[in-house]
């Protein structure tokens, strides 16, 4: 493998950094200005106001401490907000390489994780969700508390800000079990997310009607009011398991109809993913049990539309899967295998949705050449 001079790990972290602001601030350039950003309501939809509901944790630790209050125009607070959150998640995320000594003076390895487009980029693009505190809550739960009771606490809060951590759980626990040295009472902390999900399976479906959720959401974010079709929230927070079903959806109109779009961020997935089943030094049972984990996010389809982010939620979880198991001397890759890896990094970011937009940036660029 490739080692270099320890600067240039700074150099690949500043320019990633860089790099991700500047699409962060797309508002700039494009014709839709601050809204560019998406949707607000998850930093101002509090239970204070509507009772116990699902993904309204976030809102509510912001407005009881008022941090959502610090500058009056919600765009303004949604930007400074991520950015803040953005520029935790590299530092967090740079520590996380750098302390592990097989993989803290590989170019590749940082190269790999800076400039995925599935990872901070993509991050920076897809705003207007709960994805980089999810993120973050996940790599804090899983490398940075060793206590399984602890990082399971974390988790959980995770849930109640978004259900997207359900899908996060095999990993957290299948990555502490690479770090440590797990005994069978770890693994009982389970029952805390568990827990979490039954409470929102039971309870978290708001019964308030939306004109009475509309109207206090306009009085909170009266510049975001109806600047986006879900602006609200009411959808997220309202609507059943049932009607949130976009598997005949995913089939029809996406790998029947456009499936030629998903075709390179599936490749960059499918490489990933047959280095971790074919290449790991383990047994086939644990194999199995690696690619399954890294890809649970890929079931997210079944109730959302979103497909690469969930794509690329698989594509990150497999990369750090790669860090752990090189570091811990269970994987090893060729500087041919890791330069291919590297080369999706002309593809960054990823989108979100529709489906056939899997490459914003590149899409943007070539519409205003073109148009």
């Amino acid at each position: 493998m490739i080692t270099f001079d320890k600067n240039k790990k700074y150099i690949i972290l500043i320019s990633s950094y860089l790099f991700s602001c500047l699409i962060l601030n797309r508002w700039v350039f494009t014709d839709m200005r601050e809204m560019s950003f998406g949707r607000l309501w998850q930093y101002y939809s509090s239970w204070t106001d509507f009772g116990f509901f699902r993904r309204g944790l976030l809102g509510t630790f912001l407005d009881v401490f008022k941090i959502n209050s610090i500058v009056s125009n919600e765009y303004v607070f949604a930007y400074l907000f991520t950015f803040t959150l953005l520029t935790i998640l590299y530092i967090i995320t740079f520590r996380i390489i750098e302390s592990r000594q097989e993989i803290s003076e590989n170019f590749y390895l940082y190269f790999i994780i800076f400039f995925s487009p599935a990872t901070f980029t993509h991050f920076a693009k897809e705003t207007g969700n709960f994805d980089i505190p999810i993120v973050l809550l996940f790599l804090i739960s899983t490398f940075y508390i060793k206590n399984t009771f602890s990082s399971a606490f974390i988790l959980s809060v995770g849930i109640f800000m978004h259900e997207s951590m359900i899908f996060f759980l095999p990993c957290s626990y299948l990555f502490k079990s690479f770090i440590y040295k797990l005994r069978f009472k770890d693994y009982i902390s389970v029952c805390l997310p568990v827990l979490s999900i039954i409470i929102i399976l039971l309870y978290g479906e708001t019964h308030h009607s939306k004109e009475y959720w509309d109207n206090i959401m306009q009085n909170k974010i009266p510049i975001g009011y109806d600047k986006h079709i879900l602006w609200s929230g009411y959808f997220e927070v309202s609507s059943s398991i049932s009607s949130n079903n976009y598997f005949k959806f995913f089939i029809h109109d996406n790998i029947i109809g456009n499936w030629y779009w998903m075709i390179i961020p599936n490749i960059y997935l499918f490489y990933l993913s047959s280095l971790l089943f074919l290449k790991v030094d383990t047994s086939f049972k644990k194999r199995i049990i690696i690619l399954l984990s890294t890809l649970f996010p890929y079931l997210i389809v079944i109730v959302a539309k979103d497909y690469y982010r969930w794509v690329s939620f698989c594509v990150m979880l497999s990369l750090f899967a790669i860090l752990l198991l090189i570091d811990k001397k269970k994987l090893s890759l060729s500087n041919n295998e890791l330069a291919f890896i590297s080369s999706f990094s002309i593809f960054m970011p990823f989108g979100g949705v529709p489906i056939d937009r899997p490459f914003p940036l590149h899409q943007f660029i070539l519409e205003k050449v073109i148009f």
